[in-house]
């Protein structure tokens, strides 16, 4: 092991039926911490060097069970239109039942592969294509239409808007740099 207890900053999320409806507020704080730490602290004496040097820290994994993580990361989750975070797959929605569906080849088509766990072709998800994806969620709410058009396109791209750990928006970027 590289790394005991003592190096690792620990964060618990217990959700229930009064979770907190902005979790970004309780996320700022650890979030500005964890920035501190990324650009580095000067002037640490490390035992063995003769010279102090800059220490940094950065996240280097976020673990929980799925609708933990689905809160961090903004996400719809696995109920959702588009519940992966690294691929996105083809869907069958299912109207009578009102149930999202991944069969391996699609219902009217036998031919067409939509779900494949050897060679995937699905394209991976990027950091900016979710950003992307939150950015055009984020417009449609402040468009000032109807909560449907937002809803719909969140389901589609399966992000709920922007998160601080996976993708801050351009402000939230620039506040913590």
């Amino acid at each position: 092991m590289r790394t005991r207890n003592i190096c690792q900053i620990v964060l618990s999320i217990t959700p229930g039926p009064r979770q907190p409806v902005d979790l970004d507020s309780f996320l700022h704080p650890l979030v500005a911490e964890l920035s501190v730490l990324a650009k580095g602290i000067p002037g640490v004496r490390v035992f063995g060097s003769p010279n102090p040097v800059t220490m940094r820290a950065n996240v280097v994994q976020i673990t929980g069970d799925m609708s933990a993580v689905d809160m961090l990361l903004n996400t719809t989750g696995y109920n959702g239109y588009s519940p992966g975070r690294h691929r996105k797959y083809h869907v069958v929605y299912h109207a009578s039942s009102r149930y999202y569906y991944f069969p391996p080849t699609d219902p009217t088509n036998e031919h067409a592969v939509l779900f494949c766990v050897d060679n995937c072709t699905a394209p991976k998800r990027t950091a900016e294509s979710i950003g992307r994806d939150a950015a055009a969620v984020e417009e449609a709410r402040s468009s000032g239409g109807s909560l449907a058009y937002p809803t719909a396109q969140s389901k589609r791209s399966g992000i709920k808007g922007h998160s601080l750990l996976l993708a801050p928006s351009e402000a939230r970027r620039l506040a913590y740099a």
